[in-house]
């Protein structure tokens, strides 16, 4: 009886271990996939940081463009003096 008893104990026991075991496993392939994630998004980030500012040069660089053909057209020459060094 004793003996059936530690039996069912030492079982019970490696059942235990083997659950911890498996749930350990999934934590650290959980965690792997978080820090996989993670980096995916800090990456895209990046991406999304410098597709802001292309377009934040680009349409910098088109409204300078428009300013200045418009600026153009509209400009008259710059008096002038004649001075004699006689």
């Amino acid at each position: 009886m004793e003996r059936e008893r530690e039996r069912i104990a030492a079982a019970t026991r490696d059942q235990l271990i083997a659950k911890e075991k498996h749930h350990a496993a999934e934590l650290s392939e959980k965690e792997q996939r978080i820090r996989q994630l993670e980096s995916q998004v800090q990456s895209l980030r990046q991406e999304n940081l410098q597709g802001s500012f292309q377009v934040h040069n680009v349409t910098m660089s088109q409204s300078v463009g428009v300013e200045m053909s418009a600026g153009a057209a509209q400009t008259a020459p710059l008096p002038t003096k004649r001075v004699c060094f006689c």
